[in-house]
């Protein structure tokens, strides 16, 4: 046992001395980030991008192989034999999650039965094709909270094809929305109520309730920015590349987004539905927390990142339909990301997840069994 110990050990101090990456895959795009978390400043020293190509327009595509591969191999450097570590993080649509409560002498016996039928509740595919990690919580009135993450081994097999013929070296895989909570945290200051993140991703949305102590409740929305694309594509008869320059450098939404003059605008006509049914989502959503929680009274804010925040207005928006004060990410790390110099169209809050993935070194295999430590 000592020989073993005494690798695991030397493994972890040359982790802790090798540079990690980052490499993000946010669903159209992947970014390739080299940074650091010091002196409660970032430093980004590297920021790549690349579009990812997908086998299908299916919402559970995988992406092509060989074009992923070739891309990746540009926007990291890649050079033969060399390889690079690097910390994965993935969509939050690629991981199931949740929480449940069993009875602790239920626990004592296995969860497995448990965790099979909260998976079976969110997806058609069998237990055994996952690869599934939970965490028990704190034990109240003789009933144990547990916390549960699972992906599925083909993506899981996917990825490690792409980092492997890329010379890339996983550290850690976890969802988008850990290193989000992680910094949120950071920089929030104790408070009565609760805050509320809303990550508005490209092909779902993510939403959380945390406080200074932790992670309250997640969940994603399949509603994200391509909906909206896709909305002006097919309603506006226009082209992906037109969508794109309408929704976000034109003014779709305007600062007063209850004036008679937000209806009339012909792109806000196009995505009107989708952005409704957005809002409705996000409100049922804080609406089930606060009738499972009678004593979270209100919510202090809602804070937007990922690449909606693009869209000018909105915070507004979102603000004047939930009653909620709103926020972008970038304000609230304001100190945090002064010096910080970003790649054109780039801003800290796009790369949310990215940031606060600095935060979570020294990086560890596995992590996304921990992600939903509350």
């Amino acid at each position: 046992m000592w020989p073993l110990s005494l690798i695991e050990q030397l493994n972890e101090w040359l982790i802790a001395r090798s540079p990690v990456h980052l490499l993000e895959f946010s669903g159209k795009n992947m970014r390739w980030c080299e940074g650091s978390w010091k002196d409660n400043r970032f430093d980004i020293k590297q920021l790549k991008s690349s579009g990812i190509v997908y086998e299908s327009a299916q919402p559970d595509a995988m992406p092509d192989l060989a074009s992923t591969v070739k891309q990746l191999r540009v926007i990291s450097g890649y050079r033969f034999p060399f390889e690079k570590h690097a910390a994965i993080i993935l969509p939050d649509h690629f991981f199931t999650f949740g929480s449940f409560q069993v009875p602790a002498v239920a626990a004592r016996s296995g969860l497995q039965p448990f965790l099979e039928r909260e998976i079976h509740k969110t997806t058609t595919l069998s237990f055994k094709d996952f690869h599934v990690r939970y965490e028990f919580g704190e034990k109240r009135e003789n009933r144990i909270p547990v916390q549960y993450c699972a992906i599925s081994k083909t993506r899981m097999q996917t990825l490690f094809q792409i980092t492997e013929r890329a010379g890339i070296v996983p550290i850690s895989i976890q969802p988008a929305f850990s290193g989000l909570v992680k910094v949120l945290r950071t920089a929030t200051v104790e408070a009565r109520h609760p805050s509320v993140f809303v990550h508005l991703g490209e092909k779902t949305t993510t939403a959380g309730i945390f406080n200074r102590e932790g992670l309250l409740t997640i969940h994603t929305i399949d509603r994200g920015v391509n909906d909206l694309l896709s909305a002006i594509v097919n309603t506006g008869n226009s082209s992906n590349e037109q969508a794109f320059s309408k929704l976000f450098d034109e003014i779709v939404l305007l600062e007063d987004p209850n004036c008679e003059a937000q209806s009339e605008i012909e792109t806000y006509q196009n995505i009107e539905a989708v952005l409704i049914d957005l809002l409705q989502k996000i409100y049922g959503f804080l609406l089930l927390f606060s009738n499972d929680h009678p004593e979270e009274s209100g919510f202090l804010k809602i804070i937007l990142s990922g690449e909606g925040t693009k869209i000018r207005n909105i915070d507004r928006l979102i603000n004047a339909n939930l009653g909620i004060p709103t926020t972008f990410f970038q304000s609230e790390i304001e100190a945090m990301v002064s010096a910080l110099v970003l790649p054109e169209k780039e801003t800290p809050s796009t790369i949310a997840t990215l940031l606060g993935n600095l935060m979570l070194a020294p990086w560890q295999l596995e992590r996304y069994d921990r992600i939903m430590a509350a």
